[in-house]
């Protein structure tokens, strides 16, 4: 039985994840999406994206957390997982102003418990140690641009350049974490793959000539990835609690994760057609069959979250990367820098065991973030803010009380350059939890 659900799992996380890269290939207009790998997207589920991004300390019975692979083994529920999201969002400069529309599938993953809780209640030897296990994938950069600039030369000669791409990087993963006690362990390991297509085009027009020149140049990215992480959570009311077992649980969680530097391999090809139409002219220029490397930099992320039970918590997240080190063989003419990113959020529950109004089990859910983005746009950094407002909400499944969470994003990015970005974001996770995996069946 096991094993069937394994493959069951597979199978969806094959079919849906193939949804996840035809869906990315909407268009959409991020223009800073040109540099890079992309835009790098949020690695935190929906739970903990609607309370800030504060993944590096975040672990309960029921949630999957792959921001901090130590969290898997403090599950005892297994958690089917989904996310999606919709953006509205107003890109202006000195000149321009457009609307945009988007959205995507986010994310797609699962994770359970090695040992069935219930086993345990039947079993009088219990181990000493808790073992986690999960599977997902997701997007990790996003490619899509279109923008169009105009330079007057002469009263008779115009030079309009046009840069569009699409694509974007994706990664599956598998975690694993053990657990003693209140100290976690835990790994993720994963293979990155994608396709990015740049392309520009420039078009000079006079009165007795034109002259086209385009440029595409399209590679494919693979590598392999991991990264560690590690959890401990002290108890602030030990005795209380021994002395009366109804009393809620305080405690801080703490969390640490990162990886090292890692590399990747490149493939592809470059295109450079010059057309001259009033004379039928064409010049060409193809190199195939390029290939390269890069260089993903390390990143440390730490937190710490104060939990009352399961009433409240609060947390706070602290990322860093030294990402100026980053390189692409294929595409060596950026600048980057060192990133910081900050979190703070949390959630309340007014009776998460009442029996009584749908919104008193209902948890809200807030956050406040701050990011830094490693491009270097025209000696101009880009940094990005903007708060969380959100619900996880409650609904009967498998016998067991699973969740839909709800987050309302808003926020600006590109704060300090050329051209900035003011959005709403409105983000949908399915949470999906089973008791029935791993259970020892007895017969008399």
């Amino acid at each position: 039985k096991f094993m069937k659900k394994i493959v069951n799992a597979h199978l969806i996380l094959l079919l849906v994840f193939c949804a996840i890269t035809s869906i990315s290939a909407q268009e959409y207009n991020s223009p800073y999406s040109r540099f890079g790998l992309g835009d790098l997207t949020n690695s935190n589920f929906m739970l903990t994206r609607a309370m800030g991004s504060t993944g590096s300390s975040y672990a309960d019975n029921s949630s999957m957390n792959p921001v901090n692979p130590a969290s898997y083994s403090w599950l005892t529920l297994a958690s089917y997982n989904v996310g999606f999201f919709s953006e509205y969002a107003r890109i202006q400069d000195d000149i321009v102003t457009e609307d945009r529309w988007t959205g995507n599938l986010e994310y797609l993953g699962i994770a359970f418990p090695l040992r069935n809780y219930k086993n345990e209640l039947l079993d009088p030897s219990t181990k000493k140690y808790k073992l986690g296990m999960a599977f997902f994938a997701r997007p990790e950069s996003r490619v899509s641009y279109d923008v169009t600039t105009r330079e007057v030369l002469t009263e008779d000669e115009d030079i309009d350049r046009r840069f569009f791409g699409t694509g974007g990087t994706y990664s599956v993963n598998w975690g694993n974490s053990i657990r003693f006690s209140n100290l976690s362990i835990g790994v993720n390991l994963g293979y990155l793959f994608g396709n990015i297509n740049n392309n520009q085009e420039i078009n000079i027009v006079n009165e007795s000539a034109q002259f086209i020149d385009e440029i595409t140049n399209e590679y494919s990215v693979a590598g392999f990835k991991y990264e560690a992480g590690i959890m401990y959570k002290y108890q602030l009311n030990k005795k209380q609690k021994e002395q009366k077992k109804s009393v809620r649980e305080k405690y801080l969680m703490f969390g640490l994760h990162g990886h090292v530097g890692q590399s990747f391999t490149t493939s592809g090809e470059f295109l450079h057609v010059g057309t001259f139409p009033i004379i039928n002219g064409l010049d060409t220029i193809n190199q195939s069959g390029l290939s390269g490397t890069g260089f993903i930099p390390a990143q440390i992320g730490f937190g710490v979250n104060f939990v009352d039970g399961r009433k409240a918590n609060v947390g706070v997240n602290v990322n860093y990367s030294p990402y100026s080190s980053f390189e692409n063989s294929i595409r060596p003419e950026q600048e980057f820098r060192n990133i910081l990113s900050l979190g703070l959020g949390g959630k309340y529950t007014p009776d998460a065991r009442g029996f009584g109004s749908f919104l008193e089990r209902t948890s809200y859910t807030f956050g406040l973030f701050y990011n830094q983005d490693p491009r270097i746009i025209q000696d101009q950094e880009l940094d990005a803010y903007g708060i969380n407002l959100g619900l996880s909400m409650p609904f009967f499944y498998q016998q067991n009380y699973s969740r839909i969470h709800v987050n309302i994003e808003l926020g600006q990015r590109g704060v300090g350059s050329i051209i900035s970005e003011n959005y709403a974001q409105i983000g949908l996770g399915l949470n999906f939890n089973d008791d029935s995996w791993f259970i020892r069946r007895k017969y008399n």
